[in-house]
């Protein structure tokens, strides 16, 4: 049945197909709350490109005559070169999140060790203060015993 079908109009079902199951994982990702508003905007203009792309060819001639590139892959490998710039893009502000994240537990870590030396600090303080106080309540009872 694949093989009766003209090759551009399996073309285009198969971009539409793939550009569809695109947007579907990016909305299934921002429903889940994995995918943040700004990277979802772009990931879905993305989609909508491909989405066009696939469903009218005609732009890919038209975007190849205006740039005067007679191939349509090579138009197809820009398209993907864009994306992969992009995709590049969010990589290093996704690691330099990474290292900041890692900065930060690191000094949450280091803070959390400086309250509990605090702490234990703070009870051998209260000890020897009670010792102290124990202390000057006996004397205070055998001053007073004795007079």
């Amino acid at each position: 049945m694949l093989a009766e079908l003209d090759p551009m109009v399996l073309r285009t079902v198969c971009t539409t197909l793939a550009a569809l199951v695109v947007i579907a994982c990016i909305l299934w990702n921002i429903r889940q709350r994995r995918l943040r508003e700004l990277y979802a905007m772009l990931w879905l203009t993305f989609g909508v490109v491909l989405l066009l792309l696939g469903i009218f060819p005609q732009i890919i001639m038209h975007l190849a005559l205006w740039t005067g590139i007679y191939y349509l892959t090579l138009v197809m490998g820009l398209f993907c070169i864009c994306l992969f710039i992009f995709i590049l893009q969010v990589s290093v502000i996704l690691s330099a999140h990474s290292d900041s994240t890692c900065t930060l537990a690191q000094r949450a870590a280091i803070a959390q060790e400086e309250i509990e030396s605090l702490k234990r600090e703070m009870d051998i303080l209260r000890q020897q203060l009670d010792k102290c106080q124990d202390r000057e309540q006996d004397r205070q009872e055998q001053d007073g015993s004795e007079a």
